[in-house]
């Protein structure tokens, strides 16, 4: 019995190009939407913490915020791997 490397194993495509989920401008989105959520819990949670010099309250909610920051990045999360084909559809 002779033994051949590469045998059993798929062909390889030796092209150029990116693969197809670069191209798509949904991943764009997402990875924008995500840096976006993660931004402004990093920030909301740097407001939290940063000492104020007076007693006065904040205008802006920043607990409500960084909630918002959470779903946004968690729901862009979702979309990624969706996105990338990570997750079958289901076929009608």
């Amino acid at each position: 019995m002779e033994f051949r490397i590469g045998e059993g194993f798929p062909p390889v495509n030796l092209s150029c190009k990116p693969p197809i989920m670069l191209w798509n401008g949904d991943i764009f989105i997402g990875l924008a939407a995500l840096l976006a959520g993660f931004g402004l819990m990093g920030w909301m949670y740097w407001l939290e913490k940063h000492p104020r010099k007076d007693l006065r309250p904040r205008l802006v909610p920043t607990t409500l915020i960084l909630l918002l920051g959470l779903m946004l990045a968690l729901g862009a999360g979702f979309h990624l791997i969706s996105a990338m084909g990570l997750v079958p559809h289901r076929q009608p």
